[in-house]
């Protein structure tokens, strides 16, 4: 509302160029104020959600290709993506996360055709989560990336 004030003695001083009377432009603000008001808690009401993943990695294996009806392909690895830090006695400290990752399509086959065990990648996507039953009736849960985008990252050699 401060803002709104001065906003609204600046406009004063320059009112003899706009013409406005100063009451109508303060309800009009206002009016504004509080329709978008209005309007911003509305829709985080209905806000949508965002399920997106961004990872660069090496590859942990080379990828698994199937080949699926329809001819279409889709390619499966781990991704390994690390992270350094010095623990409390000064030593350099490394965790490193695996993540499964499937490709479709057209990404399988780029996948196919370029990538092996150790290569550095640039994955982005969404994670998905499928649940199956074990061969003792347990229920498990899978959460996989479904890569939506790959970019290679490894340095180009005259041998590949």
């Amino acid at each position: 509302m401060l803002f709104l004030w001065v906003k609204i003695s600046l406009l004063a001083i320059k009112k003899k160029y706009f013409g406005i009377k100063i009451k109508d432009l303060v309800s009009h603000k206002q009016d504004k104020f509080y329709r978008t008001h209005e309007r911003t808690k509305q829709s985080n009401t209905y806000m949508k959600g965002l399920n997106k993943v961004t990872l660069i990695g090496n590859l942990g294996n080379d990828p698994s290709i199937q080949n699926l009806e329809g001819n279409i392909k889709a390619a499966k690895f781990s991704l390994a993506t690390s992270e350094s830090y010095k623990d409390s006695n000064g030593q350099n400290q490394t965790i490193t996360d695996w993540h499964n990752v499937i490709l479709w399509r057209g990404l399988a086959e780029i996948a196919e055709k370029y990538l092996h065990k150790g290569s550095l990648v640039y994955v982005e996507g969404k994670l998905k989560t499928r649940n199956y039953d074990d061969k003792d009736g347990q229920k498990k849960y899978v959460t996989e990336i479904i890569g939506e985008q790959l970019i290679l990252l490894d340095k180009k050699t005259d041998g590949n």
